[in-house]
């Protein structure tokens, strides 16, 4: 079984030209030039894949040049990525990017819930209204 990240579709985005499809993380990389938006539906989702794509920017070239042209990346700034593709594989038994390993420690404790931030937990914050 196999499902690697930076190759699966799972991206949700629109394009400067109005079509919206999804993308793996290669692909809205590169091509981060032609892309309007991250088109998830939930806010919290496009920011969470925004920051997710920022940090994969920030790891593979470092900090960016001040002045970025309105171009594509260059591909030769992400080789980084698949030199480590097997960490993007959410299937696999290696080392993961980003992700910790279920069932080790205090994370054995962990639901589902975890995942998904629309759903209130005791420590959601976004959830609960101080006043």
């Amino acid at each position: 079984m196999n499902y690697n990240l930076l190759e699966e579709e799972w991206i949700p985005v629109l394009w400067k030209k109005g079509n919206s499809n999804r993308v793996g993380i290669i692909t809205a990389l590169t091509q981060a030039d032609k892309i309007r938006q991250i088109a998830a539906t939930n806010p919290m989702d496009r920011a969470a894949i925004l920051r997710f794509l920022l940090a994969l920017l920030y790891w593979c070239q470092g900090n960016p040049p001040d002045k970025i042209p309105d171009e594509p990346f260059p591909p030769d700034w992400f080789e980084k990525l698949s030199d480590n593709k097997d960490w993007f594989n959410l299937l696999g038994e290696r080392k993961r990017f980003y992700q910790c390993k279920l069932g080790s420690g205090k994370d054995e404790k962990l639901s589902a819930n975890y995942l998904m931030q629309e759903v209130p937990t005791g420590t959601n914050i976004w959830h609960f209204s101080i006043r």
